[in-house]
């Protein structure tokens, strides 16, 4: 008795089933709607039809019941694609949800899996470009309610074994052969609906092929009728009217009026075609021509007229007439050219400047090959030099050498050798350039390169010479002034410890004039020794973080001077440097910055960078004294200052070292400020990485006075 209520109950539920299927047919029959729409619309459906078997289950328990949405959702996903499963599924689960029970997870699910696996198999047919049949849709039918099956097994109280044993046998025999039955249906109105839609799409190619094909279809009857196809009327530009009043005589051109009577003549017996080509008057005046093929079918009873097709070979024979006036431009042209037999290597052409330059006849020169008038080269040489061509290793080939003419001189020329073809023989097309006032002038300027480059090494060689006398003298004067001032040092000391009780204040104060002075001129020797190093040593270029640079510099600078100054570090870009030379650029900048800021009564200075096009700037900030921006170009030569050495120590050495320096790594050097406003100090570097650095020594100056 169970068995027989759920079976009843499933089929009474299954039949609904074939309302999707009538709803499917319908769509199909009088759809409006675009294909990307489309799929909503039978997923609206398909949703709307899983409602209604959902409100005719077949009760089993309290909030558990079953119906025939997992056939309905499996071949929504099958047949009407990912949308439309998508919207039904949605429509679904919210109304199985909304139901409640026990089994309104279980339901949802079963509803989710159904439309999965109906998808999935569709899309194993879409790849295989096949319909699904009996056996694939009894397997989808099995597969799914399979799945049905295992999530029964999620229902509470352990009431899935109970269902199982209850539903399961009239299930598995009943929604299968539904979804059989019902699968079969839609998918022979599918298939019905695309055979339709092949039909009109082929008629639609056909229509447009003989409304759009270039070819012409003309009708001339016995009575004189004419009918003209769209093709014809745009490519002659008339209208039906005047095609209806024009005969055809009257629109042959006057030349071409015989060949249409001797055209006319042949097709006197039934069945019998012509063919030729003439020219047509069109609606502005200008002529077209037409490639016609006439055939008399006016004893064809279907059609009775004579059967015209024309297409229209304008452009074919004005390009021919382009062809003429281009073989009239080569054999006019200043420049030699050659066509070249690939097989024989014997000209096949030559234009009339090769002619006239190389001094043979052209009978003459279709009996010789390129090397009888090449002298670098013999046959073989030859064949060697344009195989490459030949085997299509290479498109074209480009040399220079020499022609020789027939009264024996010879002229260089650039060869320019390309594939072609000279009516039916592969060919080579040779293009040949005088280039005897090139060559005269590349001489000229070789010349003119020798005596600059033996410039370049006589100024080298004097610069050279230059640099060493003032490395010499550097070392010399650094040398020979220590030495008295040694002396000087050391008599001044013995002065004053043998005989300081002795002197009075201005003997002791002139002592100490003598010390100063001497210390002042070791501070000089010593920068100018750093200067004259700095543009000689060799640089090492290393990815470097100049904020680590700067930090080592403040230290250094702090533990020499006992500073008020506090330093703001900002941010502040790596750089491809030397270490060495730029730990002494931050020392320098660092160390003027302190100078000319202790005056003030919180000495502060800043440093930071950034990127500006293709450069970094680096800038060192101080609000110290500032300076007249008047006198800014003079900061960084030697020995200027633009304060007395009264009111802050220094020799005006150590700027010019920082311009220097940055001078070698391609960059520059600049500042800004204003009395008692501070000054900034600026430099630039490149922006470059290791591997693209290159010798920068020969950046470097010589020497070291500017």
């Amino acid at each position: 008795m169970i068995f027989r209520a759920v079976a009843l109950g499933l089929v009474n539920n299954i039949a609904l089933l074939l309302v999707l299927a009538l709803l499917y047919d319908l769509v199909l029959h009088f759809r409006r709607v675009s294909s990307r729409w489309l799929g909503l619309v039978y997923g609206v459906l398909a949703g709307l039809t899983a409602i209604a078997v959902m409100l005719n289950p077949f009760p089993f328990a309290e909030g558990i019941f079953f119906d025939s949405r997992s056939v309905l959702l499996s071949l929504t996903g099958l047949f009407f694609g990912p949308s439309a499963a998508i919207v039904a599924t949605v429509v679904a689960v919210a109304f199985r949800m909304a139901q409640g029970g026990a089994g309104a997870w279980v339901g949802s699910a079963v509803i989710l899996s159904s439309t999965l696996i109906g998808w999935l198999w569709g899309l194993w047919h879409r790849r295989r470009d096949s319909a699904p049949g009996h056996m694939s849709l009894a397997l989808l039918g099995l597969a799914v309610h399979v799945a049905m099956m295992l999530w029964m097994l999620g229902l509470p109280d352990h009431a899935g074994p109970f269902v199982l044993r209850t539903v399961g046998l009239p299930i598995m025999i009943l929604f299968p052969l539904a979804t059989v039955l019902v699968g079969r249906l839609l998918s022979r109105q599918s298939e019905s609906v695309r055979a339709a839609d092949a039909v009109r799409r082929r008629d639609e190619r056909f229509r447009k092929l003989v409304a759009q094909g270039g070819e012409i279809i003309a009708l001339l009857d016995a009575d004189g009728e004419k009918l003209l196809s769209a093709e014809g009327g745009r490519i002659l530009g008339l209208s039906e009217d005047q095609i209806r009043h024009l005969s055809v005589p009257d629109m042959v051109h006057p030349q071409d009026y015989g060949l249409y009577q001797e055209t006319v003549r042949s097709l006197a017996e039934a069945g019998s075609s012509s063919r030729c080509e003439m020219r047509f008057l069109a609606a502005n005046g200008s002529y077209r021509w037409l490639q016609v093929r006439v055939s008399n079918l006016l004893d064809d009873p279907q059609i009775g007229a004579l059967v015209v097709n024309a297409l229209d070979v304008t452009e074919r024979h004005e390009a021919l007439a382009r062809v003429v006036d281009l073989a009239e431009i080569i054999e006019g042209s200043l420049n030699e050219i050659y066509v070249i037999d690939q097989e024989t290597l014997q000209f096949l052409y030559v234009n009339d400047a090769a002619r006239s330059n190389i001094g043979y006849s052209r009978d003459k020169l279709r009996e010789m090959a390129p090397y009888d008038i090449k002298p670098a080269y013999d046959e073989d040489r030859f064949r060697d030099l344009v195989r490459p061509l030949l085997n299509q290793e290479a498109d074209i080939l480009r040399f220079e050498t020499e022609h020789a003419r027939h009264d024996g001189t010879r002229y260089p020329v650039e060869v320019t050798l390309q594939r072609s073809r000279y009516g039916q023989h592969p060919a080579v097309a040779a293009i040949i350039l005088d280039i005897s006032d090139r060559k005269r002038a590349e001489q000229a300027l070789q010349r003119l390169n020798e005596e600059l480059e033996d410039r370049v090494r006589q100024r080298t060689a004097q610069l050279q010479a230059s640099n060493d006398e003032l490395r010499a003298f550097t070392h010399s004067v650094s040398h020979d002034l220590r030495a008295p001032l040694r002396a000087i040092s050391g008599f001044g000391q013995m002065l004053s410890e043998d005989y300081g009780p002795q002197l009075d204040d201005e003997g002791r104060r002139l002592l100490d004039v003598i010390s100063g002075s001497v210390e002042r001129m070791n501070e000089l020797i010593n920068s100018l020794l750093g200067l004259s190093r700095s543009t000689r040593q060799e640089m090492v270029l290393d990815d470097c973080d100049m904020r680590a640079l700067a930090e080592v510099a403040w230290h250094e600078v702090s533990a020499v001077k006992d500073l008020r100054a506090s330093l703001s570090l900002g941010e502040i870009p790596r750089a491809v440097v030397d270490p060495a030379l730029m730990r002494q650029v931050w020392i320098n900048l660092l160390s003027n910055a302190c100078k000319y800021s202790q005056p003030v009564e919180a000495p502060a200075i800043e440093v930071s960078g950034f990127r500006r096009d293709d450069c970094l700037v680096y800038r060192v900030r101080d609000n110290g004294v500032g300076f007249d921006p008047g006198y800014a170009h003079k900061l960084f030569a030697v020995f200027q200052r633009l304060h007395g050495s009264d009111e802050f120590e220094g020799v005006g050495v150590g700027l010019a070292l920082v311009q220097r320096i940055i001078s070698r790594h391609g960059g520059q050097v600049w500042a800004e400020g204003r009395p008692d406003e501070g000054a900034s100090f600026f430099f630039s570097l490149p922006l470059r990485s290791l591997k693209s650095c290159g010798d920068l020594d020969s950046k470097a100056d010589g020497g070291y006075l500017s």
